[in-house]
């Protein structure tokens, strides 16, 4: 079965370590190393994960969709909007 190769990094450092270049392989997988830490380094620079991803945000978000999503639904229907109790605490 044939079909289209496509070349990726992790499948290039499989080739070379089955063709037995053991140190070609080990410098391409240390170089995809520092190119995937670098990505994380920048994308954790870029946004703050501690101030976003609150327990408290993340649900008052959730909830807020919730909301939005049911006014939407009971427009679409014709029918008074369903609101949400308020959350304890």
């Amino acid at each position: 079965m044939g079909g289209q190769q496509i070349a990726s990094v992790g499948k290039v450092i499989q080739v070379q370590t089955s063709y037995l270049q053991f140190p070609l392989a080990a410098a391409n997988a240390v170089v995809l190393l520092a190119v995937v830490l670098m990505i994380i380094v920048a994308l954790n620079r870029l946004v703050d994960l501690r101030k976003e991803n609150t327990s408290a945000s993340v649900t008052a978000r959730l909830l807020a969709h919730a909301q939005a999503l049911l006014a939407v639904r009971a427009a679409s229907a014709g029918q008074p909007a369903v609101t949400l109790p308020p959350r304890p605490g």
